[in-house]
């Protein structure tokens, strides 16, 4: 996955398959893509995201479809 458009640095990605109850993270590649820190997918096309800016704001996004190619808005920015 990735973040793009940030008004501020992106600290961190999390995901939730269990609309927000607990969050798993991903690990920043070189690249600039979030992906799952260990083992395989998520199981789902669709989840929640938690990102983390650099100044403190979190954005969390409800029903993120992530199959390829797809893109998910949020309702705000950091």
């Amino acid at each position: 996955m990735q973040v793009v458009n940030a008004n501020n640095p992106v600290t961190t990605l999390e995901v939730s398959t269990d609309g927000g109850s607990t969050w798993q993270s991903t690990t920043r590649q070189s690249y600039n893509y979030f992906e799952k820190t260990s083992g395989g997918g998520f199981g789902t096309d669709s989840v929640a995201l938690r990102v983390s800016c650099a100044n403190g704001v979190k954005v969390t996004v409800q029903n993120a479809n992530f199959n390829g190619g797809s893109v998910t808005q949020a309702s705000g920015n950091c």
